[in-house]
């Protein structure tokens, strides 16, 4: 961030923390991923500073640059900064002039962002744009807000496939994505946009182990017991029992090899998005293996030593925690699988150690 600013400080041209940036430095909240500007420096100018300029932009920016470490800078244009562009709701006009060192508050809009209340002075129109935003504030700022304020999704149009893409990755990079993502399913955004996502809400839990609710109400929950943010692990809570919108089990095993089902959906729906083909593989070989740990205890090593060994396995353990948690079964298991792991590194890493490959870990 801080390179980021003294390129555009060094440029000549004013610019000014907007929206999500503005609203990340005023609740203190640390963001590696994306930068949103205001300024009144033309396109021309940007292409001098950044060599990797994407002129698409987004439907609120007019210019994205990517940046070192998968991040990016949003930059709108404007003729004149004084007169900003106006927002739906009163949080988005909060602007951060870096050089000056102060907020600009133009709205007088401070009595909400004291309050944590997503509000609007003008009645909201409801479409996707309008729902993303709703979504990615509350998620990310915890802000209470009224379900009066919006409508439904309109069924006739969507949000381009790369916005969509960049909702998921701001919205998993907030502390509470299910609080984002439980509007968008009310107000009918993830019916219009991701109808494989919509079927998990159609398929029941059996109670005895899910008592939390339907697959879509489980995937809520689990982001509930997330501890870190990482893309991998939160798209592979989001999409961890997607398998079971499609497969056929008995009654004895309801949701048979929804595991391996699951991994090929979610690496369609990954790839749908556009998102990097290294973020697909992990996705993919967490969903499959998501209900791994917890048989390791009966489980030969030859079984599983390969994934064992895996630099991924820490994270699976991780998107362990946060399914079994959801099921209200408590940290058990959990604790159970991390001590043989803990014991397999411990027992690898031993040159004097041999490990009986048809025995489970002990």
């Amino acid at each position: 961030m801080e390179r980021l600013l003294t390129t555009l400080q060094a440029s000549g041209h004013r610019f000014l923390l907007q929206t999500y940036s503005a609203l990340d430095r005023y609740y203190r909240k640390k963001n590696g991923q994306a930068y949103y500007f205001l300024t009144q420096a033309p396109l021309a100018v940007l292409a001098r500073l950044f060599d990797d300029v994407d002129y698409r932009g987004t439907s609120e920016s007019d210019a994205v640059v990517s940046l070192p470490g998968d991040s990016r800078a949003f930059f709108q244009c404007v003729d004149s900064l004084e007169r900003p562009p106006a927002r739906a709701f009163t949080v988005q006009r909060l602007y951060y002039d870096f050089d000056a060192d102060r907020y600009l508050d133009p709205a007088g809009v401070y009595g909400d962002l004291r309050a944590r209340v997503l509000a609007s002075r003008d009645p909201v129109p409801t479409t996707p744009e309008i729902l993303r935003d709703a979504a990615l504030l509350i998620a990310r700022y915890d802000l209470g807000y009224s379900r009066e304020l919006f409508g439904s999704c309109p069924e006739n149009r969507q949000l381009p496939v790369y916005e969509q893409k960049l909702l998921l990755l701001a919205l998993f990079s907030s502390d509470s994505p299910q609080k984002g993502l439980a509007l968008l399913r009310d107000t009918g955004f993830i019916r219009v946009h991701w109808p494989e996502i919509e079927a998990m809400a159609a398929v029941p839990q059996t109670k005895d182990h899910h008592p939390e609710g339907n697959v879509f109400d489980h995937v809520l929950e689990a982001f509930g017991y997330r501890k870190k943010h990482g893309p991998a692990l939160s798209f592979a809570i989001f999409l961890h029992d997607l398998g079971k919108t499609a497969v056929e089990g008995t009654k004895d095993q309801p949701y048979r090899d929804h595991a391996g089902r699951g991994a090929a959906m979610a690496g369609g729906f990954l790839r749908r998005l556009g998102m990097s083909p290294g973020l697909i593989d992990d996705v993919s070989w967490l969903v499959r293996f998501h209900m791994m740990p917890e048989a390791l205890p009966r489980m030969p090593l030859y079984r599983i030593e390969k994934l064992l060994a895996s630099p991924l396995f820490p994270t699976l353990l991780e998107l362990y925690r946060a399914d079994l948690l959801s099921t209200f079964r408590g940290p058990g298991k959990y604790y159970e699988a991390c001590r043989l792991y803990q014991a397999y590194l411990k027992k690898s890493g031993n040159p004097f150690r041999t490990l009986p490959s048809g025995k489970p870990i002990t």
